[in-house]
């Protein structure tokens, strides 16, 4: 059948119910002093474990009474004659009568689809008004005398020809539930479970026959007798829901005021939305005509209660001889079932006034003032969120060779079979704690180191560890201890998260194959485990499935495993098996009272039950259970193990030997460091014919090897044990694995010394060659090692390198060597002269004569150069060869000039001392004297100033005088001239005036006078005629 994903989800209120809580935390239950025998939950024999259901489905009830009146009418009661319902037309039957078991899906119709998960039968009666007798009961009809035992009942499911004895279960060789004599009414409760019966026969019609009932008057209480079936049932097309079946035997006795209650605690009401409760019960003589009779619910918040009813009663005559399961087909249908009630209803919780949400205890109040009537079975389904987490296995080859499609497949002895796994997340939210576990088949093998993990998403969850356990469950399990399952990243519900594969080998052993009368098959099963990261619901051991029907009406559900591999070991079993004894050798060391039947199961098919002998006889055959362990009686007992649906025949034989191993292997306790590579753990055994089995805790399960994580620091104690097998271990011994932290160090912090060489550092001295210290030195200089006492033997040292001159730089290298190695941390260390030179004595000023900076005395370059001129210098680090002198001039004025002169003295770290010199540069030159001409003038002389060159500037410079400049008299006059520079430098010169007159007067005549001349007369009248007079001149003025 082709695997098929369903491309959509119907999505429910998220309703995590609860509610009786029979359940989730165990569930308190209080009947006063009429409980006689306890309720608790019932658990299957194929799954011994598990107390609630968690399944996406429901459970039914079928049943029917197999006593009637003689007379009947709907309101008559049962204390008048009674005759045996019959209805099978088979003459062998006294009593019978049918139910017709359907599986209704959610919408209300029958579905073909569902998968039967646990289904337990409930049988009782009244058969006696006196009777000591706890068992038999002596019947008569027509004259025929028949014994009936009330621990057995005959069934009959849908297509069978014949009837099946169903024997009650029974805890040690005691049989379920309750059988009186000489009290508590004579009525009683019988269970089996037939879980593999109807999963065999199906839907349909069932028949229940002879009951250890009577026929006649049962006096004032009257006989009655019924069955009745619980089935719970999965169906992935339906929603989720958590259902819980437990059962005891609770009397209340008629003709008095009474009341009991029942305490309900433990169980987790949904956060948000209605809480839905389903109810379904099992009862005996609750008579239809006598009221009285009631069965309430606390109200929330109160202390009030609700008293409860369903279509076929009342709720002042609750057990009142009704069937109401649900409208299936009963032969006979019957109004007045006399005595037997058989109710399967919903509790009425209107915005939940009855229970609350996240409420966590209630009460039940049931009671009456008349009837007489025994509960023994109680159902409780309650609408649930589960985390929507899914495992799809499949069988990939055989012997490497590839299959395909689902169950069955058919394989030899010897025969290698590989599985794969593929994990979903198809809900709403992230998955915790994710846990995967393969039980090995009783008769297969685990091929070591075939298991192997892939991941679809990043980054990959934590642990993610794979291992083989051979200790969890009776032939070990393959454990993926996955951690957080996420979301499908792109949204797809049909993403394949994770997958897993591993193999099997199908067993060699003939003890297991000969067995003609067994079918020999190899059933792999699995189960999902985690918490939702949002609603924190648990997923408990939630079932593989083998993927969807891809057509038909049951297109897109779910295929349940387990997987089925048919072992063909015919040929195998004539060749080789002929002279081996069927039995199986289990041995125990150490194991206490009891050993819990978990501890073979795994090594027989699914849902075997387990005795002390074989044939089962009722009353003498002990049965032993989930409550009822095996004895771990010293020495071997025999036992024997039945698979379900089996015919008459098929058994395994078994032995349990107990004994004592006290010995111990030889162990060495382990180091390392944080992060290393580890490898798995290593011990002796003291008998090399002994297994080791590694533990990582007191209580956990055994594997063959464990690696030890080195991924926190800490001590870590794993224990080893040695022994036999894997049912047969000494005690452990523990293994100390200690993850040492690497050494958490800080270096001093940096320094500076002052000094001239790495003798200055006065902590730890310099050194070129690793040198050992103390913590205390260490800490001393200035390191902290704050977790020095967790990391184990530590060694610390410490070597130098040094570079540089000014500052000398220091590399200080600590080395701390612990188990994790050599970790390093630097100092650095400078050595610094910041000592500048010292000087002494001053220099002396210095006068310069001089027009300029150029007649400046050069600057000294050396120290002893300076010291000529009167210093003494020294400095701590430095030679005077190896010092050096610069010089800086500031300059003031312009002749005189004084420069300050600064002299810095340097040593080799450019530490500077300074030293000031005054020079005084200035012009005290005089002028050029010059040479001056006579000034020589005619009559008069005037000299001008004459002018003389400045010696350092060479500019000109005017004479002045007091003297005057012009002279009129001849004679010799002398002018000192007087020529200064402006600085004060001052040079005279004469100069002489010559005043002459050698140039002779000058005459002039006077005009010419003309003279008219009368010509006439040529004469002139000499009185008309005035002369001019002659002029005289001199270039003097004379």
């Amino acid at each position: 059948m082709k695997k098929l994903y369903s491309k959509s989800k119907i999505v429910y209120p998220i309703y995590r119910l609860f509610f009786i809580a029979i359940f989730f935390l165990g569930f308190a239950f209080s009947l006063n002093a009429q409980v006689k025998v306890p309720f608790k939950e019932r658990t299957s024999t194929f799954s011994p474990l598990k107390k609630t259901y968690n399944v996406k489905g429901d459970f039914t009830m079928i049943g029917n009474t197999n006593l009637t009146l003689q007379n009947y009418g709907d309101n008559v009661t049962n204390d008048n004659p009674m005759i045996y319902v019959d209805i099978d037309n088979d003459s062998k039957t006294w009593n019978s009568s049918s139910s017709t078991l359907s599986l209704p899906a959610d919408n209300g119709t029958a579905s073909s689809c569902s998968n039967i998960v646990y289904a337990g039968l409930y049988w009782t009666g009244r058969a006696s008004d006196s009777d000591t007798n706890n068992y038999i009961v002596a019947a008569s009809k027509d004259g025929d005398n028949k014994n009936f035992d009330k621990r057995v009942i005959s069934l009959k499911g849908p297509g069978e020809s014949k009837y099946t004895n169903i024997t009650a279960s029974s805890i040690g060789n005691v049989n379920e539930i309750y059988y009186p004599n000489n009290l508590d009414g004579y009525m009683y409760s019988a269970y089996a479970e037939v879980t593999q019966y109807v999963k065999d026969n199906g839907v349909g019609e069932y028949f229940a026959a002879d009951i250890a009932l009577k026929q006649g008057s049962g006096g004032g209480t009257g006989f009655y007798g019924g069955w009745g079936l619980i089935v719970i049932y999965e169906n992935s097309s339906m929603k989720n829901r958590d259902i819980t079946v437990f059962d005891g035997h609770g009397y209340v006795k008629g003709s008095t005021t009474i009341n009991h209650e029942i305490d309900v605690t433990g169980f987790n009401a949904v956060p948000s939305g209605n809480v839905g409760i389903k109810l379904g019960m099992i009862a005996g003589e609750g008579d239809r005509g006598i009221s009285g009779d009631y069965f309430q619910i606390q109200k929330k918040n109160s202390t009030n209660y609700l008293s409860l009813n369903h279509s076929a009663n009342s709720t002042n005559n609750f057990f009142n001889s009704s069937i109401q399961t649900g409208g299936n087909q009963r032969n006979p249908s019957l109004v007045n079932n006399t005595g037997l009630d058989i109710s399967m209803f919903t509790i009425p919780n209107t915005d939940n006034s009855i229970i609350g949400n996240n409420q966590t205890s209630t009460k039940f109040k049931y009671g009456s003032t008349q009837d007489t009537y025994v509960i023994f079975a109680i159902a409780m389904a309650v609408d649930a969120y589960v985390p929507d987490i899914e495992g799809i296995i499949t069988a990939t080859k055989i012997d490497n060779v590839p299959v395909s499609g689902t169950s069955p497949t058919t394989a030899l002895p010897g025969q290698e079979l590989e599985y794969k796994i593929q994990i979903e997340n198809r809900g709403t939210e992230a998955i915790n704690n994710t846990k995967i576990v393969i039980p090995i088949p009783y008769n297969a093998t685990y091929i070591a180191n075939s298991a192997s993990k892939t991941i679809n998403f990043t980054p990959n969850p934590s642990p993610n560890t794979l291992i083989y356990e051979p200790t969890t469950g009776a032939n070990g399990s393959v454990v993926w201890d996955f951690g957080t399952l996420p979301l499908p990243a792109n949204g797809d519900k049909n993403s394949v998260l994770a997958e897993l594969t591993f193999k099997f080998k199908i067993t060699e052993d003939c003890t297991l194959l000969k067995n003609a009368n067994c079918n020999n098959v190899v059933s792999v099963i699995g189960f999902l485990s985690g918490t939702g990261s949002v609603s924190t619901v648990k997923v408990i051991d939630k079932s593989l499935i083998q993927g969807y029907t891809s057509g038909g009406n049951c297109q897109g559900t779910a295929i349940p495993t387990p997987y089925i591999t048919t072992i063909d070991a015919a040929a195998y079993v004539n060749a080789n098996c002929q002279a081996t004894p069927p039995i199986t050798a289990f041995t125990f060391c150490n194991a206490g009272s009891t050993i819990p039947i978990t501890a073979v199961a795994g090594a027989f098919p699914t849902g075997a039950t387990f005795y002390n002998s074989y044939p089962v006889v009722s009353g003498t055959t002990i049965q032993y259970t989930i409550n009822k362990p095996f004895p771990a009686t010293v020495g071997t007992s025999t036992y024997y193990s039945v698979p379900p649906g089996v015919g008459s025949g098929c058994y395994f034989q078994f032995t349990i030997t107990v004994s004592s191993i006290t010995s111990l292997p030889i162990v060495t306790d382990v180091k390392y460091c944080i992060g290393e590579n580890t490898v798995p753990l290593i011990a002796t055994a003291s008998n090399p014919s002994y297994n080791l089995y590694y533990y990582t805790s007191e209580t956990s399960s055994a594997q063959m090897s464990i690696t030890p994580s080195s991924t926190t620091v800490g001590e870590t104690t794993y224990y080893v044990a040695e022994g036999q097998t894997n049912s047969c271990i000494g005690p452990k011994k523990p293994i100390k694995v200690t993850v040492y932290p690497k050494p958490t160090v800080t270096a001093p912090v940096n320094k500076t010394f002052e000094g001239c060489e790495t003798d200055a550092i006065t902590d730890l001295s310099y050194s070129k060659t690793d040198i050992n210290i103390t913590l205390s030195q260490f800490t001393t200089a200035g390191g902290t090692f704050p977790n020095s006492s967790n990391v184990s033997t530590y060694s610390i040292s410490y070597k130098d390198s040094k570079s540089g001159s000014c500052p000398i730089t220091v590399e200080r290298t600590f080395k701390i060597t612990t188990i994790c190695g050599s970790t390093i941390v630097k100092q650095t260390i400078k050595i610094l002269d910041t000592t500048a030179p010292t000087i002494t004595g001053t220099l002396s000023d210095v006068n310069v004569e001089g027009c300029s900076l150029t007649d400046l005395p050069p600057a000294v370059k050396t120290v002893a150069a300076l010291e000529l001129l009167g210093l003494s210098i020294s400095d701590n680090c430095t030679t005077d060869l190896k010092m050096t002198i610069t010089n800086s001039d500031i300059i003031n004025g312009n002749l005189p000039t004084v420069i300050i002169r600064t002299y810095t003295i340097s040593d080799k770290c450019n530490n500077q001392t300074t030293v000031n010199q005054k020079i005084i540069v200035d012009d005290t030159i005089v002028p050029v004297t010059p040479i001056l001409s006579d000034v020589t003038g005619q009559c008069s002389a005037t000299a001008t100033a004459p002018t003389t060159t400045d010696v350092c500037s060479g500019n000109s410079i005017v004479g002045t005088t007091t003297d005057a400049l012009t002279y009129n008299a001849q004679g010799t006059y002398t002018i000192t001239w007087t020529f200064n520079d402006g600085k004060g430098n001052n040079v005279t010169a004469t100069q002489n005036v010559i005043v002459k007159d050698t140039v002779k007067p000058t005459i002039t005549c006077a005009m010419p006078v003309t003279v008219p001349v009368d010509a006439a007369s040529c004469t002139t009248a000499k009185a008309n005629v005035t002369l001019g007079t002659p002029t005289t001149t001199d270039n003097c003025g004379v």
